[in-house]
């Protein structure tokens, strides 16, 4: 599962709500939300809490915020243990397929690898020359890659470039050259056969040949309206993306065809409607989303039917929807918000 979002700021809030479905078929209820304070450490921006990921076998969350990498106990919400990292905030998370490593990136460019199980510090990689924004691992859990500008030395006219490294011994092995976005940022993941990534900024998505480290394919969708901002890929290959505008788009990563699009997050919020995350869960099952309203949706990932809504009305949480995920077992949901909390609900079938 490959979950990879920018970030932006609103106001808003989570509590429990209503299921949305068109049919009697397979419907998720949620349990009341167990919200997860995050220490208020850079008060001069506030405390938005930027990613997150389950790890150990879903035992703990682990979240990214100005205040550090923290790890929490998902059953009762107690904060275990404080990552030690030298960034004023931790933007990217990724735990690699196969559990061995959690990585994060941060707003100094810097990227910390550790030990998933023991969060022994292995590596400390960079700095590059700007703030991480998008990691991913291979499906091998060999490469490591990640979106930052160029250093200023590189004789080249494009400001971006993806690094790929080496996991295991943290070294650097290439930069790949890669135009910089008109607006927003650029995200990455590997396709599940980790010889390719696919990068996405504007209205095009890359292809990028990671033995060569050359871009092999651009795909433009002049049609889109706005921005791409987020994307997910399932490990059967389908990539889910969401853009400023109230619709998930579902795509084939055979021939980049459009498969199917919905509306979401598509009520009427302050200031607008719009996605902001999606996720899979780990058996390609279901889509999660989050949206500018401080929405938690769950889809159906084959047909696109909503499965639960949770509706931000209430007070104990704030900001939009940063990320979302999910156990591999599909009971435990996650999410992060800008303005400095994570929330967890428990899921099951309704009756």
């Amino acid at each position: 599962m490959i979950c990879v979002t920018i970030r932006f700021a609103i106001v808003g809030c989570l509590v429990l709500a209503s299921q949305r479905t068109t049919n009697a078929e397979e419907r998720l209820v949620a349990s009341e939300p167990l919200v997860l304070r995050h220490p208020a450490i850079n008060k001069s921006i506030g405390n938005p809490v930027h990613c997150l990921s389950f790890v150990n076998g879903d035992a703990l969350l682990v979240t990214g915020a100005t205040s550090g990498v923290h790890l929490w106990d998902p059953s009762s919400g107690e904060l275990k243990q404080t990552l030690d990292v030298d960034e004023r905030s931790v933007d990217a998370i990724v735990q690699d397929p196969r559990g061995t490593h959690l990585v994060a990136g941060g707003a100094q460019g810097v990227i910390k690898v550790w030990e998933a199980h023991t969060f022994k510090p292995l590596a400390t990689l960079g700095p590059t020359a700007g703030a991480i924004r998008s990691l991913s691992i291979s499906s091998d859990a060999k490469l490591l890659a990640s979106v930052s500008p160029n250093p200023p030395s590189v004789a080249t006219n494009e400001r971006f470039g993806l690094l790929l490294w080496d996991l295991a011994t943290g070294r650097q092995l290439r930069r790949i050259d890669h135009p910089p976005p008109a607006f927003g940022s650029t995200v990455v993941a590997f396709l599940p056969d980790g010889k390719q990534l696919i990068s996405a900024q504007d209205r095009t998505f890359r292809l990028i040949d990671v033995q060569k480290g050359a871009i092999s394919k651009t795909i433009d969708m002049p049609e889109l309206p706005r921005t791409i901002q987020c994307l997910a890929i399932s490990r059967e290959g389908r990539l889910a993306t969401g853009v400023f505008e109230a619709k998930l788009r579902l795509w084939n990563t055979i021939d980049w065809k459009q498969i199917l699009a919905w509306d979401a997050h598509d009520k009427p919020a302050p200031p607008r409607r719009g996605v902001s995350t999606v996720c899979f869960s780990p058996d390609g099952k279901y889509l999660l989303s989050g949206g500018l309203d401080g929405h938690v949706c769950v889809w159906d990932a084959s047909t696109g039917r909503q499965l639960l809504e949770l509706d931000g009305s209430g007070e104990q949480t704030s900001g939009w929807i940063t990320g979302v995920a999910i156990t591999a077992d599909n009971r435990l949901l996650a999410a992060t918000h800008f303005g400095g909390t994570a929330t967890l609900w428990r899921l099951r079938k309704a009756e």
